[in-house]
């Protein structure tokens, strides 16, 4: 019987190894999507008509061609391959914006305070919440980590101890010591493997370079004259520049998101 439990345990175990895996790939391409049309939602705010398709005059609509220019442009296909095309999609509606849009319409400063608002700002205070949070998750499993080594040095302590005064140990410590190593050691590769610290270090990073931005973008247009602003043929493209560095960040964010996800590894150093 316990062959039989070991057997079926074995394969439910490979079972979940092979749908989580399913299960990821999937993630991925939802959360890309995701991202694409959020993105478009913003822009075509600031930009009226910066869609990867063709114009509509219903909202509802035109919202649905993006949809589905996403999915059959983007999602559609392998995951492996994935970021080239997020890159060819965003090269794309990027160059629809800087070479159709520009020349068509001006940039509502409404919009542009709602997307400094709801699209930076925002984006901004989220990246600090997940930093804080994935702080607090890796510091409580270092404190699990030290606690289960502890345990385990104590038990072998203790054990040492009793072979040294009596000459052998209770036969129920070396189990006991065994179960600590195996779970110190299912801890530490629990803790090492994890993306929590990949990503830690990169929301560290667009932390600082949205930080940046916000500081640019405000010695540039202050913030208090944004609702009467008047944009001359110089400053619009100059604008758009500046918002399409900070949607570059974006989709850099969203590349390395992947590429964490997808294989996330440690190399240590000689």
């Amino acid at each position: 019987m316990l062959n039989w439990v070991d057997a079926i345990a074995i394969l439910f175990v490979l079972i979940l190894f092979l749908y989580a895996g399913s299960a990821n790939r999937r993630w991925i391409a939802a959360r890309t999507g995701a991202e694409l049309l959020r993105q478009f939602q913003f822009l075509n705010a600031v930009f009226p008509g910066a869609s990867s398709g063709p114009r509509v005059d219903e909202d509802e609509s035109q919202f649905d061609l993006e949809a589905d220019a996403v999915k059959s442009r983007v999602q559609d296909g392998s995951i492996s391959d994935i970021i080239p095309r997020i890159e060819r999609f965003w090269s794309e509606r990027k160059a629809s914006i800087e070479n159709r849009v520009l020349g068509e319409f001006d940039i509502p400063a409404d919009a542009l305070l709602v997307y400094l608002q709801r699209r930076v700002r925002r984006q901004l205070g989220w990246i600090a919440d997940s930093k804080t949070r994935l702080e607090h998750i890796a510091e409580r499993r270092r404190i699990a980590l030290l606690w289960l080594y502890g345990v385990a040095a104590a038990v072998a302590v203790v054990k040492l101890f009793l072979f040294l005064c009596s000459g052998h140990s209770p036969a129920y410590l070396l189990p006991v010591l065994l179960i600590m190593t195996g779970m110190s050691g299912v801890m530490t590769a629990y803790y090492i493997n994890q993306n929590a610290r990949s990503l830690i270090h990169r929301y560290n990073t667009q932390q600082r370079q949205i930080t940046e931005w916000l500081k640019d973008f405000s010695k540039r247009w202050s913030f208090a004259g944004l609702p009467p602003l008047n944009m001359d043929a110089t400053a619009k493209p100059e604008m758009c520049a500046c918002i399409l560095q900070f949607e570059d960040l974006m989709i850099e964010e969203l590349i390395d998101w992947i590429h964490i996800t997808s294989h996330d590894a440690i190399e240590l150093a000689p």
